[in-house]
């Protein structure tokens, strides 16, 4: 063994679930809730664009689009330059940040 390996390393964090649950806590005030479909396709290739106009990148959009469930997923912001909380049934399940215009 490697001096300083320990199992416990590899075990999931609990400061991860802390900042799931605030997501869910700050998830509930935001206003605009799109879903993948609302999304308008990237003209440049680097953005889709919320009906709201709040670009978010190309690379997290279309990823997402392979890994989530797309009939339930939802994306909800508050604003221009606010965290994007990511739901799948309700739950929060990641977030991520606009592109700046």
């Amino acid at each position: 063994m490697a001096a300083g390996w320990s199992p416990t390393v590899a075990s999931p964090s609990t400061r991860r679930s802390r900042s799931f649950r605030r997501c869910r806590r700050r998830s509930s005030p935001l206003k605009d809730e799109y879903r993948f479909s609302d999304l308008k396709a990237p003209g440049n290739g680097r953005t889709y664009t919320t009906p709201s106009g709040i670009p978010l990148n190309a690379t997290y959009i279309d990823y997402l689009r392979r890994i989530l469930p797309l009939q339930s997923a939802r994306f909800r912001m508050g604003g221009e330059l606010q965290p994007v909380v990511i739901l799948v049934d309700g739950k929060a399940v990641g977030v991520l940040m606009p592109v700046r215009k």
